[in-house]
């Protein structure tokens, strides 16, 4: 399941974007949620899988780079 959400959300245009960039304890980072609709092969496997959230986030602790993508599977309709 993660493979095919990965896929799709590298692939498919999402249909709603958040953007942030902040600094805080002495950290740089920048944030970036994703709302995709789930592919239709997708949505079978769970029960009441709407959406799904990609969320992005990268920059520095300290001088130390980092990026991290976590992926939710949820049962909310877009709008």
């Amino acid at each position: 399941m993660y493979q095919q959400i990965e896929q799709v959300s590298n692939n498919l245009k999402q249909i709603d974007i958040f953007h942030e960039k902040y600094h805080s304890h002495g950290r740089k980072i920048e944030r970036i949620i994703s709302v995709f609709l789930p592919a239709l092969n997708m949505a079978k496997v769970w029960k009441n899988f709407q959406t799904f959230i990609k969320v992005e986030r990268l920059g520095f602790r300290g001088e130390k780079y980092y990026e991290e993508t976590i992926f939710y599977i949820t049962s909310i309709t877009e709008g």
